[in-house]
């Protein structure tokens, strides 16, 4: 499955982990796995669902945790039960850099950019070579209308980023500052 996933083949990936499932149908990784190739393919619900029944089978899965809270969070739902989640994610794995990224992105959802700030911040030490973290520090400046900051993150995660559509989002990230130095 992870050799389709890297040829962006995730209908085959999903296939072959259906057939793992089929062989052990309470693994958690590959239940998980299975999750991550429906978000990829853009089916976050069915991702979500998926998620939910690893959580049916272990309620502490760190990352399935973290998962579904990251994506209430990024869609601006739930924040209070994100949190919890992400919390308890944290809890079991409390030097993971997307656990606290995620808890950070819930801060920034709820409008608490100084929270959001720290998390964020511990995450890209942990990880300071992540697209999605840097960009994060960025939007979190931004709002602390530390727009040089900001600008530094941006760029950094411009630099890191290897998705097409994610770098033209920074860009204009980009483009919004310098409009307004």
């Amino acid at each position: 499955s992870m050799l389709y996933e890297e040829k962006n083949d995730y209908n085959s990936g999903i296939k072959a982990l259906e057939e793992a499932r089929k062989i052990d149908p309470k693994n958690l990784e590959v239940l998980y796995q299975i999750g991550m190739l429906h978000e990829k393919k853009g089916e976050s619900d069915k991702a979500l669902s998926i998620m939910h029944d690893v959580l049916s089978i272990d309620p502490d899965y760190p990352n399935a945790l973290n998962f579904i809270g990251y994506t209430w969070a990024e869609k601006g739902i739930r924040l209070d039960e994100a949190e919890t989640m992400i919390k308890k994610a944290l809890a079991k794995r409390p030097d993971d850099g997307y656990i606290l990224d995620s808890l950070g992105w819930v801060y920034y959802k709820k409008g608490d950019f100084e929270a959001a700030l720290q998390e964020v911040q511990k995450a890209s030490q942990l990880m300071p070579e992540d697209p999605t973290i840097q960009e994060h520090l960025g939007d979190i400046h931004y709002a602390l209308k530390d727009f040089p900051k900001a600008l530094l993150h941006y760029e950094r995660s411009l630099k890191l980023e290897k998705d097409p559509a994610k770098k033209t989002a920074i860009e204009h990230k980009l483009k919004s500052i310098k409009e307004k130095n």
